[in-house]
C-alpha cells in the first residue's frame, strides 16, 4: 500500500515533523486504512488528571471517566458519549475522597450493559485498588468496594468466556483479581510474579482470549526487560516469559489487545528513553514473536492497540511529544499478515501523552479521550475503513 501524501515519509521523521502534517482525513482512510472523523470536541469542562474510556456495544456508546481535584476533594467523574461524538446526559460523579484517586480505568461487560471502574486509592488500603460497578446509564450499581492491596498502574479487561472482569495492579509484585459482573470478588488474589519479581514496575496491560485465558505484561526492573505471564481460572499458566530484551517505558509498560482471527495477543510498547515504539505477537501457548519497530524518533509513547473484527487488522496508536505540553497522536494499521500498512499517519496534534483509546471493534471505530489544562477532550477515529460498513452511513464529517 503506497503512503498517502499526508503521511510521514519515514517513521524516523516523526518527532521532526510534529505540527507540520495535517490530520489524516477520509482519503487517508481509503489509502492507509485509518483517519480521524470530525473535529476534536469537549466532553467535560474540567481540569482532569487522567482519562480512561470504553465502548459499550449494548448501547452503541462510549463511557469516559477521569479523575480531578475539585472543591477540596479528589473526585472520579464520568460522561457517556454517543458513537457520533455527542456527549450524552450530564457529568456523573462516581466517587469522592479526601485521599488521592489515581489512574482510573474502565471496562464494560458486553451483554450485561454494565461497567466496572477501578482506580488506585490512597485511602484504605493505601496504594491499593478500589472499584465501582455502574449500570449502562452510568448510575452506581451497589457501593464502591476494595479489590486488593496492589493498585499501582491498574489494568482492567472483561472476558466474555467467563463473564468476569479481570484486574491487575502492582504492589509487591503484580497481582490479578477476578471480579464478577455483580461486583463480587471471585476467588483469591493471584500473584502473577509468584514472589520472583517483587520490584516489578510498572505494570503493563491485560488481554483475554476467546477461551478466557489472559495475558498480563509488566516491566522486569531487575533484568531490564518486558515480561508477561498467562493466567486462567484463577491460576497462573506456565512460567514468566521475556518478550523484549530492552527496558520498557515508564507509566504503563505495554498495551495489549486480542486478535480473534488467529487467537493471538498483540502488544505495543515504547522503550525507556522514548526513542522507539515496537509491537510483537503472543500465541495461545505464550510464545512471542520478535519485537518489530513501528516508529523511531523522540518523545514516543505507546498508547493503544485496537483490533478490527471485520478486517482482522489492528490499529497501533502512539504519541510523540513536542516542545510544548501537547503531543501528536499517530496511528498505523497492522494487517492480518503482520505487515504495516503505508506509513504512520498524524491523527491529531492537540492531544496529551496520557490519552485513552476506546475501540468499537465491531465497527472499526474508536474514541480517543484526553485531558488538557482545562477540559476533557475527545476525537473520533476510523480504522480498518470498510466504507460499506454501517459506521460510514453518515460519511466523514
Amino acid at each position: 500500500m503506497a503512503p498517502n501524501p499526508r503521511s510521514l515519509a519515514t517513521a524516523s521523521l516523526l518527532a521532526a515533523l510534529i505540527g507540520a502534517v495535517a490530520p489524516a482525513a477520509a482519503e487517508d482512510c481509503v489509502t492507509s486504512g485509518i483517519a480521524v472523523r470530525g473535529e476534536p470536541f469537549t466532553i467535560a469542562a474540567a481540569e482532569a488528571n487522567r482519562t480512561s474510556a470504553v465502548w459499550n456495544p449494548d448501547r452503541g456508546e462510549y463511557l469516559v471517566v477521569w479523575n480531578v481535584y475539585a472543591a477540596g476533594e479528589h473526585r472520579l467523574r464520568a460522561r457517556r458519549v454517543a458513537a457520533d461524538g455527542t456527549p450524552l446526559g450530564d457529568e456523573l460523579e462516581l466517587a469522592h475522597d479526601t485521599n488521592a484517586i489515581i489512574d482510573p480505568v474502565v471496562a464494560t461487560a458486553a451483554g450485561h450493559d454494565r461497567y466496572l471502574v477501578v482506580w488506585q486509592t490512597q485511602n484504605v488500603p493505601f496504594n491499593g485498588a478500589r472499584g465501582q460497578l455502574l449500570d449502562g446509564d452510568g448510575s452506581a450499581h451497589g457501593d464502591l468496594f476494595v479489590i486488593g492491596e496492589s493498585g499501582a498502574e491498574p489494568a482492567l479487561v472483561y472476558g466474555a468466556a467467563n463473564e468476569e472482569f479481570l484486574f491487575s495492579g502492582r504492589g509487591m509484585g503484580v497481582w490479578a483479581q477476578r471480579i464478577g459482573v455483580d461486583g463480587a470478588l471471585v476467588g483469591d488474589g493471584l500473584d502473577l510474579t509468584t514472589g520472583t519479581d517483587p520490584v516489578a514496575a510498572p505494570n503493563g496491560a491485560l488481554a483475554i482470549n476467546a477461551s478466557g485465558q489472559a495475558l498480563a505484561l509488566w516491566r522486569d526492573q531487575e533484568n531490564d526487560r518486558l515480561v508477561g505471564r498467562r493466567a486462567s481460572g484463577g491460576s497462573v499458566v506456565g512460567a514468566i516469559v521475556a518478550y523484549a530484551d530492552e527496558f520498557p517505558a515508564s507509566g504503563t509498560a505495554a498495551r495489549l489487545d486480542y486478535r480473534v482471527a488467529d487467537d493471538r495477543y498483540l502488544a505495543l510498547y515504547g522503550n525507556f528513553d522514548e526513542t522507539a515504539v515496537r509491537w510483537f505477537g503472543v500465541d495461545a501457548a505464550g510464545v512471542g514473536t520478535a519485537p518489530q519497530t513501528v516508529a523511531e524518533g523522540a518523545g514516543l509513547v505507546a498508547a493503544a492497540v485496537a483490533y478490527d473484527d471485520a478486517t482482522a487488522s489492528a490499529a497501533l496508536f502512539w504519541t510523540a511529544r513536542g516542545t510544548d505540553i501537547g503531543a501528536t497522536l499517530y496511528g498505523q494499521l497492522l494487517s492480518p499478515a503482520d505487515t504495516l500498512a503505508g506509513a504512520p499517519l498524524a491523527l491529531s496534534d492537540t492531544v496529551s501523552s496520557n490519552l485513552a483509546v476506546a475501540a468499537a471493534r465491531e465497527r472499526g471505530a474508536a474514541l480517543v479521550a484526553w485531558a488538557d489544562a482545562e477540559q476533557v477532550r475527545g476525537q473520533r477515529v476510523a480504522y480498518g475503513c470498510l466504507l460499506t460498513d454501517s459506521i460510514f452511513i453518515d460519511g466523514f464529517d
